[in-house]
This record gives C-alpha cells, structure tokens and sequence, in this order.
C-alpha cells in the first residue's frame, strides 16, 4: 500500500502544495457561479489470481490508490455528472485475430503492461478537488480541518478516467506510426504498416504480433511514448492462458476440411444415406396453384409453416401434400389437424394451396393433375438454378490433395483453473459435494435445440438464486475459450 502511494504521489497525481479548506472552495465556487468536483481517494487491497494455485506467481497482493467515482459531488453537495467519455478496450474476438496473425511462419507474439497506465495521462474536463486518507497526510497539512486538493491525473476510479487514458494512448501511438484498424468496428486495435505489426490494446495490457525482426523496433517506439513494463512471451493474458507450439504436426481429423481435400464425402449421421445439406427454399408454382417448400435439407417431420411463412403467404391454405424423392406415394393432410408422424430421414417437397379456402380432397386432385399433365419444365428449371447455387465443398476440389501435410504454430487457450473455481462457485453455493458430480461426455448435445419458454409458464427452479453467480463465470470462459459451452450457457 505505501510503494503505491509513493509511486502516485512522486507523479504529482494530485497537487498537495494547492491545498485548501473545502468550505473556501466550495464558497468560492458557488459565488462565482463556478463547476467544480469533490471526490475522496481511498486505498484498496486485493489478490489478483486468486483462481490460481497458491504457488502460482501470477497470484499475489496488490495494494491500490483509487478515486471514489460513486461519490462525487458539486459545490452545492448535489450529485456530479460527467462527460461519459466511455473507453472501449479491444475485445476478446481482436485478440484472437491476434493469435492467428502471429502464428505465421516467421511471427511471434509478445505481451507487455502499461505502468500505472491511467496516470500516464492528465485528467480533462471539470476541476476536481480530492480528499487524501488521513494517515498519509503530508506534514504541511497540519492545522487543517477537511483539506482536498486539485486532481492532476486521470487516476484509476473517476468515471472519465478511461476515456481520458483511451484517447491519449491512442494519440500516443499515431504519434509513433501505429494506425487504428477499422476503429469504428475495433476499438483499440492497430497496425503498424512500416513494421508490418498489429497491436491490440485492453486498458493497460498490450498484445503485439508480428514479424519476429521487427518486434523489439515496435516495443521500443511505444516505450517512447508511453511508460511501459518489459515485453514477455505471451502468456496469461484476459485472464486465459495462452500455450504457444510451434511446428506442431497435426492429425487430419483436426483439419475442419480434412474430408475436401482427401475427395472423401462427409459422413451422414446415424448411417442413414441422405442428400448433401443445402439451404430449403420457397417458390410459388401459380401452374399448380400452390406454393412449395423445396427440402433439399434431410428432415424426420413433416414441416408445417412458421409465423415468417404465414406472414409472406397469407393466402395459404392449411391443405399438406408431401411428396418425397425416396419414394412414389403422397403424404396427404392438414397441418392443422395432422399428426406428429415422423418418417426415415427424408428430402422433397411439400405442397399448400395459394387458396385457404381449398379443400384437401380437391386441392390434391388438381395437384395430381397438374402432375401428370407435366405441361412444361419451367419450373423444374428454375429449381436446377436455385440447386446449383448450393455446392458442396467436396464437389470443388477436382483433384484431392492430402491435408495438413505442412507443420503449423499453434495457441492454445487453457482456462482449467478458471473453470475448476465455476465448479467450486457452483458447488459452495448449491451445497452440493464435489464428488458428487458426474462426468459429462459432451456439454450440449448437437442435434438437440434449446427453444425458449414463456417466462409466465416456466417454473422456477431449485438454482434460480443462486443461477447468475455460477452462469456468468462460466459464461465468460466460453466467450473466452470454451466455444463449445455457449450454446448450453445461454439455454440455462
């Protein structure tokens, strides 16, 4: 606690040779019609890591001088309001591009900390006078009954005090060749065209990939402007650990496309043959008086139309003929009044009415009809078209060619010891022993979909209190790492 008070104090963070009675500031400031900011500066203590292990060094003590925000008032003791000039650190998708850009053949990456990064910029906008702790008071205060003195950095705590660093370090990396990359879509990002490096800022932590050769040029142009931490390889970084390989060997099963370049189809779930998946469509056949719903994508029910559908054919009749490509006979009925019936998975059409005042008798006897007339193939034209639009990947490749045959650099992100605390949250919380728990092969089952339930009709559930506190852990390591938990967190 006192090397960081030291370490503001030697700053000039706040100005103690300025100091003055509140009373006579306020006074003043409400008789010359002034604006003018009281806040207090209190200290803090905490462990950082504190998820890691005991022995881990990334785990430790960090004692911490910062500005009250919540309690920041006017001459006239009313609430402040301020500026809101809100920073808008890099995201968590930037940081990845990052890792894919830096795993080139010839490019590292490397991870370094602002020191005390907001105080490196002066504090903008309205005066504002602090209070000090009073045990660290210097000597000269003596005498005096409730003193503040002036703010002159942007210190870590004011509402404006991210924006303010934001926009200085922004100014500071111009200054030294760094070029924002679409700022308006990624904040705090940039590029470095001379040096060929990208950068991604998060408040103070900075991530640099690049051109191995010209890494320690880009670190040292920063250090210019802006007072940094030595580099280090990229580690733990967001809260995630980052492994780096290099000129790892990877399995073909690996390879997303493994199946394109070895000319070899995907394989079909459950062993059933069905069509290649492509996009279901719509289209109006006025010849038969119907409109039709082309399944080109392997489905077990029969479809019956959603609200989108009744919205774009409010005319459609309720009458249903299936037809499908596996086989001669019609599946004929009402959706309205059909049965769930499921079939072996199954493409072709189906058929309703343009009509909704078409009976189903008479609306599959003018459909046979028009079948068998066939009296041209327009349509069935037209549907080659829209086929043809949909091209498999395995039918791009002419020659097949082996996969992953050249060695790649690699990033893993690791955040077992973040998601072994969810665990521990969960079962402090649930009151449940952790030896208790059972393994889970997959965490959401591919083929099932999480569909929303009325909030009125849903029952509460035994976790509803305590939901939030263990789901927004685990939400941030599947935004974070755990892609394959989404689906499953945002269902809960």
């Amino acid at each position: 606690m006192d090397a960081e008070w030291e370490k503001l104090r030697k700053k000039t963070c706040w100005l103690e040779e300025k100091v003055r009675e509140y009373d006579d500031v306020a006074n003043e400031a409400r008789k010359n019609n002034a604006k003018v900011h009281f806040g207090r500066i209190f200290e803090i203590c905490l462990q950082k890591g504190s998820e890691l292990p005991d022995e881990d060094p990334n785990k430790k003590w960090k004692g911490r001088s910062v500005f009250q925000g919540n309690r920041v008032r006017d001459a006239h003791h009313d609430h402040a309001l301020f500026a809101e000039l809100g920073s808008s650190p890099a995201s968590m998708e930037s940081g990845k591009i990052l890792d894919a850009y830096g795993s080139q053949p010839g490019f590292s990456k490397q991870q370094a900390d602002a020191r005390q990064a907001y105080t490196q910029a002066l504090f903008e906008g309205i005066t504002t006078w602090v209070r000090l702790p009073k045990n660290p008071w210097p000597s000269s205060w003596k005498g005096y009954r409730d003193p503040v003195c002036p703010l002159r950095l942007a210190l870590y705590g004011h509402p404006d005090a991210g924006g303010i660093w934001e926009k200085h370090c922004e100014t500071q990396l111009k200054s030294v060749g760094w070029i924002p990359i679409l700022p308006e879509i990624w904040q705090s990002v940039f590029y470095h065209p001379e040096l060929e490096l990208m950068l991604v800022v998060c408040v103070d932590d900075f991530k640099m990939a690049g051109p191995t050769k010209n890494m320690a040029q880009g670190w040292k142009d920063i250090n210019s402007v802006i007072d940094m931490d030595p580099p280090e390889a990229l580690g733990r970084y967001f809260g995630c650990n980052h492994v780096e390989q290099q000129q790892v060997s990877c399995p073909k099963s690996e390879h997303p496309f493994a199946r394109v370049f070895e000319g070899k189809p995907a394989a079909i779930a459950r062993g059933n043959p069905s069509p290649v998946r492509r996009e279901d469509f719509w289209e109006v056949d006025l010849e038969a008086g119907a409109v039709v719903r082309h399944h080109v994508y392997p489905r077990k029910k029969l479809y019956v139309p959603t609200e989108d559908d009744v919205l774009a054919f409010p005319m459609m009749g309720t009458a249903r003929v299936t037809e499908f490509d596996s086989k001669e006979e019609l599946h004929v009925d009402d959706f309205n009044q059909g049965s769930e019936a499921k079939f072996d998975w199954w493409t072709g059409r189906t058929y309703f009415p343009l009509d909704r005042e078409t009976p189903v008798e008479d609306f599959t006897y003018a459909l046979a009809s028009y079948k068998k007339k066939n009296p041209r193939s327009k349509t069935e034209a037209k549907n080659k078209v829209k086929e043809s639009r949909f091209k498999p990947p395995e039918y791009i490749v002419n020659k097949p060619t082996p996969c992953v045959v050249n060695k790649v650099n690699s990033v893993t992100y690791g955040m077992e010891d973040f998601l072994g605390t969810c665990v521990e949250k969960y079962c402090e919380l649930a009151k449940v022993d952790r030896k208790t728990l059972r393994h889970a092969a997959t965490p959401f089952h591919e083929a099932r979909v999480a569909k929303p339930v009325d909030p009125d009709k849903e029952p509460a559930g035994k976790l509803a209190g305590i939901a939030s506190r263990i789901l927004m852990k685990v939400f941030f390591a599947a935004r974070m790492a755990r892609w394959d938990l989404l689906r499953a967190t945002q269902a809960l």
